[in-house]
């Protein structure tokens, strides 16, 4: 049987969404910050709902416990850093193998993600959401999930690590007609390989 804590692609691995957003978010800024100058990059209106400062503050405190960030002075004055643990960590965590700056290729050909994940599978179904979102699918229905690079196989290991052969379709189509609308989706995404 497949050991899900070794496997790349399989979530938590021992680490909760807020501590993954966190570590994101701390990478991004490339310098260290107050607490105040998180809370107002997290309070961005892609991310939902604001975290209260107590619960962004502990979850900090947290990820400084855990060696995956840096803090520089007391409670209130204090700042943090993502450290090299932490990158590490979050690299460890990403499903993406490739970025978007190497050569990639379309070969015309359509990847579709269909999945009817049952609520007791509820693990797997947040795994496979999170990895349609992480690698940039487009959704075509409910549950019906498309994209023009081949990256099937990080689902296909989620998929054995799970047993959820029966709940998850994976499909290269190769005549499909796309809507202007979908295609300026993934020119957005992949400028430099999508055209």
């Amino acid at each position: 049987m497949y050991n899900l804590e070794m496997g790349k692609y399989i979530w938590p691995h021992k680490i909760g969404d807020a501590a993954y957003w966190y570590l994101q978010v701390l990478r991004e800024f490339r310098r260290e910050v107050s607490l105040t100058e998180f809370l107002e990059k997290i309070s961005d209106p892609r991310f939902g709902k604001r975290p209260s400062r107590r619960n962004v503050q502990r979850q900090l405190y947290t990820l400084h416990l855990s060696g995956l960030i840096d803090k520089r002075g007391g409670y209130n004055n204090a700042k943090f850093t993502i450290n090299e643990n932490g990158i590490a960590r979050l690299n460890g965590l990403t499903f993406l193998n490739h970025s978007k700056n190497e050569p990639l290729t379309w070969d015309k050909h359509w990847r579709l993600v269909i999945f009817d994940i049952p609520e007791s599978l509820r693990e797997a179904r947040h795994h496979v959401r999170r990895l349609l979102k992480e690698l940039g699918f487009q959704q075509l229905q409910l549950s019906v999930w498309i994209h023009p690079f081949p990256v099937l196989k990080e689902f296909e290991v989620i998929r054995d690590a799970y047993g959820i052969q029966t709940h998850l379709i994976l499909m290269e189509v190769v005549n499909y007609q796309p809507s202007q609308d979908l295609l300026k989706q993934f020119q957005k995404l992949y400028p430099k390989h999508f055209k």
